[in-house]
């Protein structure tokens, strides 16, 4: 038990440093999503919904194939999520001495159903993985809830000891201060819905786990093959304390037969067991294999219609036609349909974003689009020098595109509203926007009668890094704001190729080579 409790918190404690470590630039080679490359439910959804292959499919076959040897090792010793619900089990609700219902078979059999629903919804060609995956929601917590409360309470600790670290001399610590994240409303749907898993512990140990988890339900099939089984000696007196001991109910009312699909290997039945009798060991896995999965046939066509409706609803929804003129995605995402197929709404990308211009989406993109990243680029711009959200990808929904080569990846145009800009509607002086342009894709000229410049975007010479956005003086919504015209986004091959060909020039020069001079009142720049 204590070597089980080890190996649990070595791996939560892993996880913990990968999503601190998750930031520009990437600090370690140790690919920081390791736990989604593990997760087979993720690797198997993304795959089935593209049609191909996608990142990391090695790694989660390695774990089904330990899964089937093993059995349901990874609920009960590698999964953070598992660990993370039996911690907060034994801290909440334990220390009453509560009893809870052990063998709720109508709900454990929940799990098969979100399983078939996420995976017939895949074949149809629609995502719904991000929703229930164990491994995507603790990310998307951590990420959106867990981190910014981490660096409020660091900061907080920081101000506290700043006088002492004034008095002392210690100016590193005297200036010290971390960012801190700032996340949309969508952020406090992922909070609620982790506690309302942790609270579901009320109604029965570890409910998430054996009665909802599609990961779950996915590797109990597949630890059904598994040789290592649970034994029982002839002296068993049936006291019935291994069965209270199981946290997932897999051991049946006579003690001695139970559920391999539902055992998650946490040994709690040996170390229960006051006569020793209990024991696991390889065994030959066939008479395991007749008895029949704990489905049911109106669960299993509840799954598929729930798939099949959940694909129609997509479908028919208007968001797929109809997009916010303003939704811009990471650079090097793929084109909309294959980005929203592809995204786990984990949160990775939001998290390692320097800028934090980046935010998770909600319903600004249709339900299909919930928790996807966006830009933000009033909050702060795309930072050049930056390609991390594609290097933390797991599933190749954001390309991982070199420096050079990502600043061709267009995300949009910089558009003018002369109602509110500062030199058009109010005849000021204003330089800004032009001062911050990287590419110098902002020109001025001059308008006759008028007393200052006017500014002019050149559409071939702006990637729509949103940096003119996020500096425009102008109080509320940006007097120039990145729309999505012109963006670049591919599926495949070269962004610099696809730029030079749509005529775009994000190298030297200013705008003012083929925009300067003056223009007459009211004309367009000649």
């Amino acid at each position: 038990m204590k070597l089980r409790r080890a190996v649990q918190l070595i791996f939560l404690l892993l996880f913990a440093l990968l999503i601190a470590l998750t930031t520009f630039p990437l600090k370690i080679s140790l690919p920081v999503d390791l736990f989604l490359l593990m997760d087979p439910l993720l690797i198997a959804g993304a795959s089935l919904v593209t049609r191909a292959i996608v990142d990391g499919f090695l790694v989660a076959v390695l774990v089904l194939a330990a899964t089937a040897l093993l059995g349901r090792f990874f609920c009960g010793w590698v999964c953070p999520l598992g660990t993370t619900i039996e911690l907060a089990d034994e801290a909440l609700y334990r220390r009453r001495k509560r009893r809870w219902p052990n063998h709720q078979r109508v709900a454990r059999g929940l799990k098969y159903v979100n399983l078939i629903v996420i995976l017939v919804a895949a074949a149809f060609g629609y995502g719904l993985t991000f929703l229930l995956d164990p491994i995507a929601l603790l990310t998307r917590t951590a990420t959106y809830l867990l981190h910014p409360l981490v660096v409020l309470a660091t900061n907080g600790g920081l101000d506290a000891v700043r006088p002492a670290a004034d008095k002392a001399g210690w100016l590193g610590l005297y200036y010290a201060r971390l960012h801190q994240p700032l996340l949309s409303s969508g952020s406090l749907m992922a909070a609620a819905i982790f506690v309302a898993i942790i609270m579901l512990n009320r109604l029965q140990r570890r409910f998430w786990c054996r009665s909802l988890c599609p990961l779950g339900g996915l590797l109990g099939l597949f630890a059904r093959l598994s040789p290592a089984q649970r034994r029982v000696a002839e002296k068993c007196d049936h006291d019935g304390k291994c069965r209270r001991a199981c946290e997932t109910g897999a051991i049946d009312e006579d003690d001695l037969n139970y559920d391999p699909a539902e055992c998650i290997m946490c040994w709690r039945c040996v170390d229960n067991c006051h006569l020793c009798v209990n024991t696991f060991g390889f065994t030959n896995p066939r008479p395991r294999l007749a008895q029949p999965l704990d489905v049911g046939r109106r669960r299993f066509l509840a799954g598929v219609a729930g798939g099949a409706f959940g694909a129609m609803l997509f479908r028919g929804s208007p968001s797929r036609l109809v997009r916010p003129d303003t939704l811009l995605r990471p650079p090097g995402a793929r084109p909309e349909s294959a980005f929203r197929q592809r995204c786990i709404r984990c949160g990775q990308c939001v998290k390692a974003c320097p800028t934090n211009t980046l935010q998770p989406d909600w319903f600004d993109a249709g339900l299909e689009g919930i928790w996807a990243p966006v830009h933000h680029m009033r909050l702060a711009a795309c930072e050049q020098d930056c390609n991390v959200c594609g290097q933390v990808c797991p599933t190749g929904a954001i390309r991982a595109l070199g420096i050079d080569e990502k600043r061709y990846a267009k995300l949009g145009t910089a558009v003018l509203d002369t109602t509110r800009c500062l030199t058009y509607a109010q005849d000021k002086s204003c330089l800004v926007c032009n001062e911050a342009c990287p590419y110098h894709a902002i020109a001025f000229w001059q308008v006759t009668g008028r007393h200052n410049r006017r500014p002019l975007v050149d559409w071939t010479r702006c990637n729509g890094c949103g940096m003119c956005e996020s500096v425009c003086p102008v109080e509320g919504r940006g007097a120039i704001i990145v729309k999505p015209d012109g963006q670049i986004r591919l599926a495949e091959g070269s962004y610099i190729a696809e730029a030079k060909r749509r005529g775009y020039r994000f190298e030297h020069g200013t705008a003012e080579d083929q925009y300067g001079g003056t223009s007459p009142e009211g004309g367009a720049p000649r």
